[in-house]
């Protein structure tokens, strides 16, 4: 799998768990320090969050690793992981 595989994955993690929470872009991107579009091209898999964005994320929308890398694992094994979670 690609970095750039993994930075779409990621981003659509983290773009189901803030529609989870029931967050805008905006709301969540002021809350953790970032602006709207840089929060938005981390959603999109274009760029992927340094290690403090990363961390604010997963802090402030409760993610969860352990989840992240096994979903990770049934998608490069062609696996659905929509419903997991």
């Amino acid at each position: 799998m690609t970095t750039t595989e993994f930075k779409h994955f990621y981003g659509q993690y983290i773009t189901k768990k803030r529609r989870e929470i029931g967050l805008s872009q905006e709301e969540c991107a002021e809350v953790i320090g970032i602006s709207k579009d840089a929060l938005s091209r981390i959603e999109r898999g274009i760029n992927a969050p340094n290690y403090y964005t990363s961390f604010a994320l997963h802090k402030y929308l409760q993610l969860d690793f352990d989840y992240l890398f096994s979903a990770y694992e049934k998608y490069i094994d062609g696996q659905d992981t929509s419903d997991e979670e």
